[in-house]
């Protein structure tokens, strides 16, 4: 059976295509690098240039506006410095090291858009029997109809979290009991292909939006790896069409850098360890089990 995976270059993608590929599932990886991966940042100028600047614009308000900006940025990168931290601690934890980087005999093609044309013209010449999406921009609906069949691994509990920062809103939403991971079939809506299977993991008083995410994408290839061993042995999988009128959140693109500034003030204090405690929402949504 031949698969292709498209992905994206972090490290909880990185450790899904590293594993299929050493346990034999993989032919090929496209890697969709976006145009942000590209980005350098531009170093802050230094702070007696940013006073008299602030001063020359806008006066005394404008020193202290610029006082006031320079903080946040300390801060910032304070909070990025310790999130590249953790990062390291959970790759060490959960991938093996599959997350650092792509296996060097890996074939891979890379691609500045999953959408560009070299990627349908790609598949087309390998023509695989499966694809699967996990992590990347939204697929347009030439490419899917150019495989027999398209999976998609969502890290949210489809129809009710679907889109970008599924596992975020539920945690600012204290719907603890409701995160998990869905594989569907790949279509032209935002995660609401028909299911596979779904599963639900148990959020711990010590965990981070970084580990949830790692134990979810875990849970994720687990469940398309068993997909794939169904479909090797000449079995069908049983897809369930969801539920439009369940769905509670569809709504990525509103997910902003202030959510995730207030996501990590939430875990700063001990908030998952309060919602493991008193959850806002005790009713578990039913889910396809796989």
């Amino acid at each position: 059976m031949k698969i292709v995976v498209i992905s994206q270059p972090l490290p909880p993608l990185i450790y899904g295509i590293n594993r299929l590929y050493t346990e034999g599932w993989l032919t090929e990886a496209i890697i969709e690098r976006t145009p942000d991966y590209e980005k350098n940042p531009q170093p802050n100028p230094p702070l007696w240039k940013s006073v008299i600047n602030n001063f020359r614009q806008e006066g005394i308000t404008g020193i202290m506006a610029g006082i006031g900006r320079m903080a946040e940025r300390r801060k910032q990168a304070k909070i990025a410095k310790m999130q590249a931290m953790e990062q390291v601690k959970i790759n060490q934890e959960y991938f093996n090291e599959l997350g650092e980087s792509l296996l060097p005999d890996i074939p891979h093609f890379i691609t500045p858009s999953v959408n560009d044309s070299s990627v349908y013209e790609h598949i087309s010449r390998l023509q695989p029997d499966l694809l699967l999406i996990h992590g990347t921009t939204i697929v347009k609906k030439h490419l899917i109809e150019a495989v027999p069949l398209a999976l998609n691994i969502h890290t949210g509990l489809s129809p009710w979290y679907r889109g970008v920062g599924s596992v975020a809103w539920a945690l600012i939403n204290g719907d603890i009991n409701n995160i998990g991971v869905t594989l569907h079939k790949l279509s032209s809506k935002l995660d609401g292909g028909d299911i596979v299977g779904q599963r639900r993991i148990i959020i711990n008083e010590n965990d981070t939006l970084s580990s949830i995410k790692a134990r979810l994408h875990i849970a994720g290839i687990d469940m398309a790896i068993k997909a794939f061993h169904l479909l090797q042995a000449g079995k069908n999988l049983a897809f369930h069409p969801q539920n439009e009128s369940q769905a509670l959140l569809i709504r990525g693109f509103l997910f902003s850098d202030e959510l995730y500034k207030h996501l990590h003030w939430l875990e700063q204090r001990g908030m998952i360890a309060k919602m493991c405690a008193k959850p806002s929402r005790n009713y578990y949504f039913p889910i396809v089990e796989f």
